[in-house]
């Protein structure tokens, strides 16, 4: 199954959470639980935007782009290919851990 399939599922689960939750009277529990499968859903497609970012062909890009642009995180691709794979495990990689850093700040640090 292509991994763009995910995207454009993604996609339409946002667009049809969002359109639930702008029309309907949800209970409290139902809302709640609705954010929070919307939320994971966006956060584990970044794994299949990942994915497709290193794909060759540019309408594989493209479909990894687009998944990022719900996230507000399209930058990720020019960072990753230019900055973490050209540095990666040294002091000028970002991304990666300093030697005995804490995870809070890591997450400080790398996280915007």
């Amino acid at each position: 199954l292509p991994l763009y399939i995910f995207v454009i599922v993604d996609w339409a689960f946002l667009i049809y959470a969002l359109n639930k939750i702008a029309t309907t009277d949800l209970p409290f529990i139902t809302l709640f639980g609705l954010i929070q499968v919307t939320g994971s859903s966006m956060g584990s497609c970044l794994s299949t935007n990942h994915e497709l970012q290193h794909r060759r062909g540019s309408f594989e890009k493209m479909m990894g782009t687009i998944s990022l642009a719900k996230n507000l995180y399209m930058h990720y691709q020019i960072e990753h290919t230019i900055g973490h794979h050209k540095w990666v495990a040294t002091p000028g990689d970002p991304t990666t851990a300093k030697y005995n850093e804490d995870f809070f700040t890591y997450f400080a640090r790398t996280v915007p």
